[in-house]
């Protein structure tokens, strides 16, 4: 007979999978800073673009559903496996408020190296709220509602990643004086708050759904490995199904139809070409499938590439904070070495104009990704023994 996994354990294929994703992660970012078309136009528009830099772009849509997802399951069912009732509660709305708090100050100093509100796309903002802002609301409303069962809970997030695609013709200005909450909610963009502005770059609601739906599959991470397994394969399966279903039927689930190109790649790209912003249900079906099927994979993966990534995935926050300023760091130093003001060369890349900041080309992008990922590997790894060794439960929130 197959062993459960015990309670309060962790499964090295999650924290590998977590790995695997910040460290894609990272060349979306890298590509961000340094690539030469980032300043000119948008990797997934299909009249600009091409295969190279369209997959470059696609690939890193995997991370953040992903990462959403296994916040639900893995940090909460396995990791946390000795957390109920109060505690639990406890956990999720003290670490919840601690990213949101770490994304509307620490990230966008990072991301901007300013303390002056920066214009984001044309609207000036002191904070942006990102994936950790994304996150953390949604394990604040899961301490919520974590006492239901977990069925329930799932079914609630099944149905705010299928419907919330009702709601895309529904704009803020329908709120009046609730237009913010609607902003946050699903539509994304500025929040007035009075002596600041605020940009929401994740709207939080699907996300709400996603983490819920990893809460509610998380008693999946329990079973017997090859139960497990086949129920990883069997989800993944029929979310890439369903993928091709609702997206073929060009009706619902995504606010850009696809389009029949000139050639047949070009029709594919069309129809890979889902929102993120928010996370439409064709979006969440593509990305949440591959992501439970390399799930499955991973249960038997050995060596040291294995180890590298589940010792980054278990210091996930640890990792995302420290390359967030070493690629900003050594995008200001490239480009302070070739000529720029030293204040030039350290604004954020979404502040440049064509001709600006570096410009590699994507082979170098490339390489500058590995060399970045290199880099931060040791400190993970260094960051994981402390976490392994020591008792003390304040490390859980880095």
């Amino acid at each position: 007979m197959e062993n459960t996994v015990a309670r309060g354990a962790r499964l090295s294929s999650i924290d590998c999978l977590r790995g695997i994703i910040m460290v894609i992660m990272a060349l979306d970012h890298v590509r961000d800073f340094f690539h030469d078309a980032a300043t000119r136009f948008d990797p997934l528009d299909l009249d600009l673009s091409n295969p190279a830099l369209f997959f470059t772009r696609f690939v890193t849509h995997y991370c953040a559903p992903a990462f959403a997802f296994l916040a639900g399951c893995a940090g909460l069912s396995l990791n946390s496996g000795r957390r109920t009732g109060r505690d639990l509660r406890a956990y999720l709305a003290t670490r919840g408020a601690w990213l949101i708090f770490l994304d509307a100050t620490l990230v966008t100093l990072l991301w901007t190296f300013s303390i002056h509100p920066t214009p984001v796309f044309g609207t000036p903002a002191w904070s942006v709220l990102g994936v950790l802002w994304a996150i953390g609301f949604s394990m604040m409303m899961l301490a919520l509602v974590c006492a239901l069962p977990r069925a329930a809970i799932a079914a609630i997030g099944l149905a705010i990643v299928a419907g919330h695609n009702l709601f895309d013709a529904v704009t803020p200005a329908q709120f009046g004086a609730l237009a913010p909450l609607w902003t946050a909610l699903h539509a994304g963009g500025p929040v007035n708050m009075g002596v600041t502005t605020v940009l929401v770059f994740y709207p939080v609601l699907p996300w709400i759904g996603i983490v819920f739906l990893g809460f509610g599959a998380s008693r999946v991470f329990a079973w017997p490995p090859l139960a497990r397994q086949r129920a990883l394969l069997a989800l993944g399966g029929l979310c890439l199904v369903l993928f091709v279903l609702i997206r073929g039927l060009n009706v619902y689930g995504d606010t850009t139809p696809w389009q029949l190109r000139d050639h047949g790649l070009g029709t594919f790209y069309s129809f890979l070409n889902v929102q993120k912003y928010p996370p439409s249900l064709a979006y969440a079906l593509v990305t949440l499938g591959p992501a439970l099927i390399l799930l499955a994979l991973l249960e038997h993966a050995r060596g040291a590439f294995v180890a590298v990534m589940a010792a980054i995935g278990r210091v996930p926050l640890f990792y995302y904070l420290l390359h967030l300023m070493l690629i900003h760091l050594v995008a200001m130093l490239v480009d302070w070495g070739q000529g720029s003001a030293l204040a030039k060369a350290s604004e954020a890349f979404w502040l440049r104009k064509p001709g600006d900041g570096p410009a590699f080309s994507l082979g170098e992008t490339y390489a500058v990704w590995i060399a970045i990922v290199l880099a931060l590997a040791p400190a993970c790894l260094w960051y994981d023994s402390v976490k392994r060794r020591s008792r003390s439960a304040l490390l859980s929130y880095l």
